[in-house]
């Protein structure tokens, strides 16, 4: 097994839209699909996955760190598929008024209402996360610990969200993990409190 890790972004705007990412039809990585603003994180990036979200949104949007507020990590998603762990980490933050964007080489930087998120041409992974943040995300201040699970590139167990508190230890937030992996079809949005 190889480990992956991503950190992603949704940024917000006073109007509550979420800024995404149209990937190109011919892109190699979910071609066509609308993204959060992020990617791969660097070798010395390791260990802080929040400048490896800055660096993202920088490089793909033009955005500098002084034009939003409120970056907060909010997910940190584990998924396996092939002979790769994935390790995603995803923040949601606020714009500042008037922010423009770059145009990005990786497809056209789009402006979708809130709303639509968990409707739009979006990876079912993402719509899950949408949901869930619509659900109970958006309304504290807690990190979630996720796991997803894919079959041949298809999603097929997403949403076991545990609250990172008291309550529930690293190791039993890896014991769900690793058991979500070795038997969950079709466990949707249990959070665990």
């Amino acid at each position: 097994m190889k480990l992956k890790q991503f950190a992603a972004a949704f940024l917000f705007n006073e109007n509550d839209e979420v800024l995404l990412l149209q990937k190109k039809a011919d892109a190699k990585f979910l071609a066509g699909k609308r993204v959060p603003i992020g990617g791969h994180m660097e070798t010395e990036e390791m260990n802080d996955p929040k400048s490896a979200c800055l660096r993202e949104i920088y490089e793909e949007a033009g955005i500098e760190q002084h034009q939003f507020s409120d970056l907060t990590l909010k997910y940190v998603v584990h998924r396996m598929k092939n002979d790769y762990i994935y390790i995603q980490f995803i923040y949601f933050g606020k714009l500042k008024r008037n922010v423009g964007v770059v145009e990005s080489d990786e497809g056209e930087l789009i402006w979708i209402p809130s709303d639509r998120l968990k409707d739009d041409n979006v990876t079912e992974a993402i719509r899950e996360l949408a949901m869930h943040y619509e659900k109970n995300g958006q309304y504290d201040e807690e990190i979630y610990v996720g796991a997803m699970l894919s079959n041949e590139g298809e999603l097929i167990c997403l949403g076991v969200y545990c609250k990172i508190g008291s309550d529930f230890q690293l190791n039993n937030i890896l014991r769900l993990f690793y058991s979500v992996i070795n038997g969950c079809y079709s466990v949707i949005n249990i959070s665990i409190r």
